[in-house]
């Protein structure tokens, strides 16, 4: 079958960057197979055997083709072989570290600072030290296509500037929740009269929306509104699980420094602190079930709650708690005005 798809085009060969898992002897090769990649790379990298391929960023292991097919090209892979462990950025500190103090003669305190500060993997310290050893080597100030091609991969040709990708990338997310929104109140089967006041509802929230421009500046470094999520250079930091004032361990990350950070940063959570789906939607449809004579569903209110960082927190997927919200709740007296 391999063979049959070769010969009718459907295999196309990506390139990558391999090492072995002492960080040395990095050489490009193609490969459009996880099998062909090991094959090749244990010729290349002079290995009699692999036990098994992993992501230089982060340490994740290649297992399977389905995964493989999913790396963009120029993935940096490590090839370890029998006990050998990459945790990724860290192991080049550790290599580092273990090099500076075979040369040179530390106090015993010195050098228990420095083993525990690379060895406790729940430090806030080592975050903050491997999130900048990450982007040492990015093109972060970058901002137009000219400047940093690579990052642009996989980004539509029409988009030029760097704020622009990031823009979209917020407007999409609260596109989604608008979207949500909408699919639930389809669904509750409400009567007909409340169904052309959630109609009525929708129409405003996308209204208010386009006014906003879906909150678009939350993401761009560029913007001067006061409430944006980043610094102006595109810096992120986490804000804590929801029932949390901070992120304990200062996770941050600048997806403007590389392709890969800004793939990454994909998998952080703007998370309600008042559950979308759990809490704000159900009580929406229950008010306007509800609504007295003379009182009308507080639009602005569940606006704020759905789409806007009053009760939006950016956070970590590491950091991200996935239980009920059961302490945050909507205000009742906020409802109806």
């Amino acid at each position: 079958m391999e063979f049959i798809k070769r010969m009718l085009g459907m295999v196309t060969s990506k390139p990558f960057k391999i090492q072995n898992g002492s960080g040395k002897g990095r050489v490009g090769i193609t490969a459009s197979s996880l099998k062909e990649l090991r094959d090749k790379g244990k010729v290349k990298l002079n290995l009699k055997n692999v036990s098994k391929i992993v992501l230089e960023n982060d340490g994740t292991e290649v297992r399977d083709e389905k995964y493989f097919r999913c790396l963009p090209s120029q993935t940096v892979l490590v090839f370890l072989v029998d006990d050998e462990e990459w945790d990724g950025c860290l192991t080049y500190l550790k290599l580092a570290s273990d090099k500076l103090l075979k040369y040179s003669t530390p106090d015993q305190e010195a050098y228990k600072k420095i083993n525990n500060l690379l060895c406790e993997p729940h430090s806030p310290e080592l975050s903050l030290l491997l999130q900048y050893v990450n982007t040492v080597n990015s093109n972060i100030d970058a901002e137009h296509k000219d400047e940093d091609p690579e990052w642009f991969e996989g980004i539509a040709p029409s988009i030029q500037s760097k704020s622009k990708v990031m823009k979209e990338s917020m407007k999409g997310r609260i596109r989604g929740y608008l979207w949500k929104s909408k699919e639930f109140i389809e669904k509750s089967k409400l009567p007909l009269k409340c169904q052309k006041e959630c109609q009525l509802i929708i129409s405003l929230f996308k209204s208010k929306l386009n006014e906003d421009d879906y909150f678009s500046h939350y993401f761009d470094r560029t913007s001067q509104k006061e409430d944006r999520l980043c610094d102006n250079r595109g810096w992120f930091s986490c804000q804590g699980a929801f029932n949390k004032k901070f992120c304990k361990m200062s996770h941050a990350i600048n997806p403007y420094s590389s392709k890969d950070s800004r793939v990454l940063f994909s998998t952080w959570n703007l998370d309600h602190k008042v559950e979308k789906s759990r809490e704000i939607l159900p009580q929406l449809v229950k008010a306007i079930k509800e609504c007295p004579p003379g009182k009308q569903v507080n639009v602005e209110y569940f606006y704020r709650l759905l789409f806007t960082s009053e009760n939006l927190k950016l956070v970590d997927i590491r950091c991200h708690a996935k239980e009920r919200h059961s302490t945050e709740l909507v205000d009742k007296e906020k409802t109806y005005i």
